[in-house]
């Protein structure tokens, strides 16, 4: 068990997820909304002020991306129904073309995206390597976060973590930090703080959930409990 899992609230998987999805539509973070609330007040001849235009930008941006199976005037309409029935046809319409800017992978429903989650979570996705270290990962194995752990599935970081000791074999606690990017791996990382008993921090872990089976490798410092 983690450090703080009984002291706050751990992210759910939803909750990742919708942090992923926002830096994928929004990679520029809050400059590149501040900056697509500005041009919607303009595309809505200065009918919407700017916290309403921000909330009409993320929405049908968000939807563009989700649904796959809306016509364009569905979109629209919504995009009107959003402005409290401000806008007109065409201006909605000039703003669902400039929120579809940059969205260049297929749409997906809702129910397509919880299903995804779905085999991320339990590591059903397929995807990764059969390997106790990824081959293209570089620096110190599970310490630097160009070369993560892998494991199978979100729920397998804990897996790892709980077989996990220190090289005097004392169990570990651990908290998680936040997710990572990493040029030369394909998906998020998670980082974690460990702590030994006393709750004195002795590394930061780098987990890739991503992989087909969880690694029985462990980093400097560490070794993994034996089966009894």
């Amino acid at each position: 068990m983690g450090l703080f899992d009984f002291l706050k609230p751990q992210p759910s998987l939803f909750d990742k997820t919708i942090a992923d999805l926002n830096k994928k539509l929004f990679p520029g973070g809050k400059t590149q909304k501040d900056d697509g609330a500005r041009e919607v007040m303009r595309l809505s001849n200065g009918k919407l002020n700017f916290d309403k235009a921000l909330e009409v930008f993320i929405q049908a941006k968000a939807r563009v991306h989700l649904y796959q199976d809306r016509s364009t005037d569905q979109f629209i309409k919504g995009i009107i129904i959003d402005s409290e029935n401000t806008l007109t046809y065409p201006e909605a319409t000039a703003i669902l073309k400039f929120a579809r800017n940059g969205i260049e992978e297929p749409a997906k429903t809702k129910e397509e995206v919880l299903v995804e989650l779905f085999k991320v979570g339990l590591g059903m996705n397929g995807d990764g390597f059969d390997l106790d270290e990824i081959p293209n990962g570089f620096g110190e194995f599970g310490h630097a976060v160009t070369n993560p752990i892998p494991v199978k599935g979100i729920i397998s970081n804990k897996i790892y973590l709980d077989k996990l000791r220190t090289k005097n074999g004392e169990k570990i606690l651990y908290e998680r930090i936040a997710s990572y990017q990493s040029e030369n791996i394909k998906h998020s990382i998670d980082g974690y703080t460990i702590y030994d008993l006393n709750k004195n921090q002795i590394a930061i872990l780098y987990l890739s959930p991503y992989h087909k089976r969880v690694s029985n490798k462990a980093p400097r410092g560490f070794i993994i409990e034996e089966k009894k």
